[in-house]
């Protein structure tokens, strides 16, 4: 969504940054913090210095579109020379899109310290994120911690549905 972004959908300087829809995501418009919006705001000083011309908010230097795939090898090389591995021995490396499920968990766990309500915030959080059904932030709370089950039991109770193996008359 970000190396598609044009400069008409970033407003700096109101913080907000519009994302047209897509066949996986909604349209949405979300704030951005001062924080984001001043690195954009030297982001964007720095293209002018360095005389890039482009319709693309994030732009290569010579105007063109940075491609969902150079990104990707960028932060490859990144996070390579960062020394960041996978979990503990995991064969699987952190990628781009592991950050967006590290937002949303670390905004779960958050909202679940401070005893946020969860069924208000969550369906806030798949608007922010671009979800289109509730349903898609249950891959989120699978990632958890478990030591925030006993909240989210409270917040979705387990359905009682009797399955055969656990009866043992039925056996």
């Amino acid at each position: 969504e970000v190396t598609g972004l044009v400069k008409e959908d970033v407003d700096l300087k109101h913080g907000s940054i519009k994302f047209a829809g897509s066949r996986l995501k909604a349209s949405r418009c979300i704030p951005i913090g001062e924080d984001l919006a001043r690195v954009a705001r030297q982001y964007v000083a720095w293209q002018r210095r360095n005389g890039a011309h482009s319709e693309f908010f994030y732009s290569r230097l010579d105007g063109k579109e940075i491609s969902p795939r150079a990104l990707r090898a960028y932060f490859e090389r990144v996070r390579r020379r960062a020394g960041i591995t996978g979990y503990r021995e995991s064969s699987q490396r952190p990628c781009l899109r592991d950050l967006r499920a590290t937002f949303v968990v670390h905004r779960i766990t958050s909202w679940i310290k401070s005893k946020g309500d969860l069924n208000r915030m969550l369906p806030a959080m798949g608007a922010y994120i671009g979800n289109v059904g509730l349903e898609s932030m249950d891959r989120y709370l699978q990632f958890t911690p478990e030591r925030f089950q006993s909240a989210l039991n409270k917040l979705s109770p387990q359905k009682y549905h009797t399955n055969w193996r656990e009866n043992l008359t039925l056996l």
